[in-house]
């Protein structure tokens, strides 16, 4: 099931119309989505860029995929909640959808397991004239810290997920010293398959967790979340207490 919406894309036409016709870029970015925010479309935007200036390919789609509610994080709303809350964040898009897979499975989903699914979807509905397929797992720097211990990301998930797509990993204002080792190790082990835009022009702090903290608190969130995710909010009474602790 897939639902389609969006944001406005920041590369420009000139660059769009140099780029290579034999493949196209595929995002994908999963995560707890509780709530979507700005930069959670942002973070795709700036890969768009990354994938279509470094690797010179057209991306023609990006994913959310939000994760089942056996994951268990704190602040995780239902998963009914979550897929309407990114149907509705990327609702204007000409290139984002919400994949509900991952969120609709009887039980937790490893992540090489969801971009395995839709990647082998895809495929199978490419047309024969349709360029060939690349695909882009986004996600934070922190992510990538967390893939050095093997409790949480096993030596065999890590190795599928990378023969299945490149990872593209995004920096994190709030990245704790305590994960800056853990980075570097996973980068220097995974050079051809990790890559970590430091430069990326656009780096924010805006994080579901400060989102649901400040609902908690009855402050505002305009302009950090996207009008109608806050609409939704307001109206189911989402995230009043916190779950959080």
């Amino acid at each position: 099931m897939w639902v389609s919406g969006g944001v406005l894309c920041m590369a420009s036409g000139t660059v769009r119309n140099t780029l290579q016709r034999q493949r196209a870029g595929i995002l994908i970015s999963a995560g707890s989505f509780s709530p979507p925010t700005l930069m959670h479309l942002v973070a795709l935007e700036q890969a768009r860029e990354y994938v279509e200036t470094t690797f010179h390919e057209q991306v023609w789609k990006g994913f959310l995929s939000p994760v089942h509610d056996a994951y268990g994080k704190p602040g995780l709303v239902a998963a009914t909640h979550r897929l309407q809350m990114c149907s509705l964040a990327v609702q204007n898009s000409d290139w984002l959808y919400v994949d509900a897979w991952e969120a609709q499975q009887a039980a937790y989903t490893p992540t090489f397991r969801v971009v395995q699914r839709l990647r082998e979807r895809l495929e199978a509905e490419r047309r024969p004239d349709d360029p060939e397929l690349s695909f882009y797992f986004v996600c934070g720097a922190d992510l990538v810290a967390s893939m050095d211990s093997p409790k949480v990301w096993p030596a065999e998930h890590l190795q599928k997920l990378f023969a299945l797509c490149r990872v593209l990993a995004l920096p994190r204002p709030t990245l704790g010293s305590e994960e800056e080792a853990p980075l570097a190790r996973v980068l220097r082990r995974f050079p051809d398959s990790i890559f970590l835009w430091r430069e990326a022009p656009v780096q924010c702090s805006i994080s579901s967790t400060l989102i649901r903290k400040r609902i908690t608190q009855g402050r505002s969130v305009r302009y950090l979340i996207p009008r109608p995710v806050e609409e939704y909010i307001q109206e189911q009474g989402l995230y009043r207490d916190n779950d959080d602790e």
